[in-house]
């Protein structure tokens, strides 16, 4: 799950200054740069927060879905070896 909030952090930091770069151009007046500096942090981490959230979210779930299937597929090895075996004794017994 911290892999995928980590790498979600680093998409969105990624497309939130792509973003600022592009979008937010106008509005940053030209011979300054503190304040265009400080909208792009803002875009950077805002995007990146939730690039992070859903990285987190989609992993979250497909680990729980992965382990309930891992479940699932345990009981039922459990289950078919069981009914093997029973089958198994019931055709030697039929045989002889």
């Amino acid at each position: 799950m911290i892999k995928g909030c980590v790498t979600g952090f680093a998409a969105g930091t990624i497309y939130g200054t792509i973003l600022a770069t592009w979008k937010d151009v106008p509005r940053v007046e030209r011979n300054v740069a503190l304040p265009g500096l400080i909208r792009m942090l803002k875009m950077m981490g805002t995007h990146g927060l939730t690039f992070a959230a859903i990285g987190g979210v989609y992993i979250g779930v497909e680990q729980h879905t992965r382990k309930q299937t891992d479940e699932l597929e345990f009981g039922d090895l459990h289950v078919n070896a069981f009914k093997s075996r029973q089958y198994d004794e019931h055709s030697e017994s039929g045989s002889r």
